[in-house]
C-alpha cells in the first residue's frame, strides 16, 4: 500500500484510476492538509482502493473521495465554529488578530472545499433532481 503524501501523488492517483474528481494542486493539498491535521493519512492499494489510516492508532478503513471531501468539509466547519467561539472569548486580547487571520484562512479553505464538494456523487444527485424542478416552475 502506498501513502499519498503530496498533492501531486493524490492527483496522480485520481488520474491513474480514472476517479471522477477534477482537482488542481491547491484543491488536492487542502484535502491532504485536513486529513493530516486530523491525524489521518490517505493510502491506496494496487487496485486503486483508497484507505484512510489513523496515524496515531494505525487503524485502516476503506474510504472514497466523496467521503474524504465530506470529512474535510465537516472538519473545516468545526474549525470555523471553534475559532469564532475563541474570537468571542478573546475579543480585545493580543490573540484577536491571530484568530481573525485563522478564520480568514479557514474561509478560504471553505471556498476550495465547496468547489470539491460540487464534484461528489451526492451533490450531482441533488443538483440533477433540482434541475427538472426549476424547469417546471418557469
Amino acid at each position: 500500500m502506498k501513502q499519498l503524501n503530496t498533492a501531486t501523488e493524490l492527483l496522480a492517483y485520481l488520474d491513474d484510476f480514472s476517479i471522477p474528481f477534477s482537482l488542481n494542486e491547491e484543491h488536492a493539498q487542502v484535502l491532504l492538509d485536513y486529513m493530516e491535521g486530523s491525524a489521518y493519512g490517505l493510502h491506496v492499494d494496487e487496485k486503486g482502493q483508497l484507505y484512510w489510516v489513523d496515524l496515531e492508532g494505525e487503524q485502516i478503513e476503506e474510504i472514497t473521495m466523496d467521503e474524504v471531501t465530506f470529512l474535510a468539509c465537516e472538519w473545516n466547519n468545526e474549525f470555523i465554529l471553534d475559532s469564532r467561539q475563541r474570537l468571542e472569548e478573546k475579543a480585545g486580547s493580543s490573540e484577536e488578530r491571530e484568530i481573525i487571520d485563522r478564520i480568514k484562512q479557514l474561509k478560504k479553505d471553505e471556498r476550495l472545499l465547496d468547489d470539491i464538494y460540487e464534484q461528489t456523487s451526492l451533490w450531482k444527485q441533488v443538483n440533477q433532481k433540482a434541475t427538472p424542478a426549476k424547469k417546471n416552475s418557469r
